[in-house]
């Protein structure tokens, strides 16, 4: 079942979050459960709006990521509308690249560097200029994992279950493969020797016994 919740300007969509460039007032947190689509097809926004994105997850503070970007969507019918990435930790941001007209090397995916943030930048010649239309994926790579005690201890007891498991099974197909060894000790052969004698040899486990006829 699809559930759909709508919150001012956003809306989920099982942990897919849609963002416009005229929500500029957030930082997104971008994690394993939450990427978004950054959009715009002519809404009203500023002239030059930035939407600001941080790996970063609450639960999980110590985890560190890398936000990834590519364009689903890409139609630009008019020059004078540019989409800039800037990259940064702390305060500072550094350029790094420009996406414009309608070239396929804009529906490449790129990632930022480890624990960086990521700002979006649009620039339109004015607040309304719908002729385009621009959906961007964001989404998060977990580049190193913290594992807390917790989960330490969860995963020692899995561990430890499923070695003793292991050894049972072992241990039981040894233990058939004895008794399967040994109902050939209970077994009479026969040969016969010269002058028409017969031995009998009757082995059971370690003894044997030799009737002569």
């Amino acid at each position: 079942m699809l559930y759909k919740t709508i919150f001012q300007s956003h809306i989920i969509l099982l942990r897919l979050i849609l963002v416009y460039f005229s929500d500029t007032e957030f930082v997104y947190s971008v994690n394993r459960d939450h990427s978004y689509i950054l959009s715009w097809n002519g809404q009203r926004h500023f002239k030059r709006s930035v939407v600001t994105f941080s790996g970063s997850d609450s639960s999980r503070p110590q985890d560190r990521y890398k936000i990834c970007i590519q364009a689903k969507q890409w139609i630009l019918l008019v020059a004078g509308i540019t989409i800039k990435y800037y990259t940064g930790t702390g305060t500072s941001a550094n350029y790094k690249k420009s996406m414009n007209g309608n070239s396929g090397d804009n529906l490449k995916e790129w990632c930022t560097e480890e624990s960086e943030f990521l700002h979006v930048e649009l620039t339109t010649p004015n607040k309304y200029y719908s002729q385009g239309l621009v959906h961007l994926h964001v989404r998060a790579v977990r580049t190193s994992h913290y594992q807390n005690f917790k989960e330490t201890v969860v995963v020692a007891i899995i561990g430890m279950v499923a070695y003793l498991i292991l050894i049972a099974i072992v241990w039981v197909l040894r233990r058939q493969k004895h008794i399967h060894r040994s109902s050939y000790g209970n077994k009479s052969t026969a040969q016969k020797m010269g002058n028409d004698k017969i031995i009998f040899i009757e082995t059971y486990e370690s003894d044997i016994n030799v009737y002569m006829e």
